[in-house]
């Protein structure tokens, strides 16, 4: 089974107790300082092989990654690793939760004025857009997000 495909059983299990879910994955090629996301929807990306879409490093990714890096070259312990991605991956959900209230209050407004109002990068708020559309559904239908 194809991470893809693990990803669209694990959504379609949710949404039978809940609403309608997606599930994405963040793919990272360290060796080739390659992040791609894996979508639980039926997407089509044509330039990536129907399977996942190339997306620019996020600034909030690539620290945690340099970061779980450096911890296992320490020889810090595999829990302490995960305890500390479990607690970026917190840190990013609540960077959507902001970015999804912030969207929700303003009519219109450019990326460099959520950039830096949220103190984000540029390449930070796709994954926050996607992150949000989950939890905070009206965001897909005000930014006009939509998946296939």
């Amino acid at each position: 089974m194809s991470l893809r495909e693990d990803l669209a059983l694990s959504a379609r299990a949710a949404s039978l107790i809940s609403l309608p879910a997606e599930n994405v994955a963040i793919v990272a090629n360290m060796e080739k300082w390659d992040v791609r996301l894996i979508s639980s929807q039926l997407q089509h990306f044509p330039y990536a092989g129907d399977q996942s879409t190339p997306v620019g490093m996020s600034q909030l990714v690539s620290s945690m990654l340099e970061t779980v890096h450096a911890m296992n070259s320490a020889g810090i312990s595999a829990y302490e690793c995960l305890a500390y991605i479990e607690s970026k991956m917190q840190e990013i959900f609540l960077q959507s939760e902001s970015l999804a209230a912030f969207l929700l209050e303003t009519e219109f407004c450019q990326l460099s004025t959520v950039t830096t109002a949220l103190n984000l990068s540029e390449n930070d708020v796709p994954l926050l857009l996607s992150i949000a559309s989950i939890h905070t559904p009206q965001i897909a239908k005000k930014c006009g997000i939509s998946f296939r």
